[in-house]
């Protein structure tokens, strides 16, 4: 008799330790990150253009064809646009607008979005003297910020925030050569 609750009692503590083991274990294979190809993120992008923006009721700016480019060196994106910008009082402009931007998530943690862009490089192909000059070139700079600053780059899906029943939230975001990186941990209940 005493034979048999020594094996019971040890079988149901190797049961226990086993237990314990595969929880520990699955604990260990949590992902810490999500992997965003620059290639996903393009397409969510371009599907989202052209964007449109009023100044003053006096100009029109259009921007088209983004592309995108990850700068892990500096933990920013790079956005090239194709810009038209037309007016009442002067001729069309056209150009590219060259931007840098960090990524935040929004409050929610669901979306990267453009933090702060800033215009790298602003040229006009057709510009002349008479269409354009040094007080407006600013409030066409600061009407494509406006387009683009906060603008969501990709919204996280809610399976990429779940694993084997867990729910993992974002905690930060790093720029890699050829993908965005989201660190991601175990969320607290």
């Amino acid at each position: 008799m005493l034979n048999i609750k020594f094996r019971l009692i040890k079988s149901i503590s190797l049961i226990v330790f086993g237990l314990s083991f595969l929880l520990y274990g699955c604990a260990n294979f949590i992902p810490e990150n999500i992997n965003i190809s620059q290639d996903t993120i393009q397409k969510k992008i371009s599907e989202h253009f052209p964007k449109n923006k009023n100044l003053l009721s006096l100009y029109q700016i259009t921007i088209t064809n983004p592309k995108l480019a990850l700068e892990p060196d500096t933990n920013r994106v790079k956005i090239s646009v194709d810009a038209q910008i037309n007016s009442s009082i002067t001729e069309p402009l056209h150009g590219n607008i060259q931007f840098s931007s960090n990524l935040v998530l929004d409050d929610k943690k669901e979306n990267l979005l453009l933090k702060e862009p800033l215009i790298d490089e602003f040229i006009l192909k057709n510009k002349s003297e008479n269409s354009i000059n040094n007080m407006l070139l600013p409030l066409l700079k600061m009407g494509v910020s406006d387009i683009l600053d906060l603008y969501p780059i990709y919204k996280i899906k809610p399976e990429q925030l779940t694993f084997l029943g867990i729910n993992l939230e974002p905690v930060g975001i790093n720029i890699q050569k050829d993908y965005i990186n989201i660190k991601v941990h175990a969320k607290n209940k």
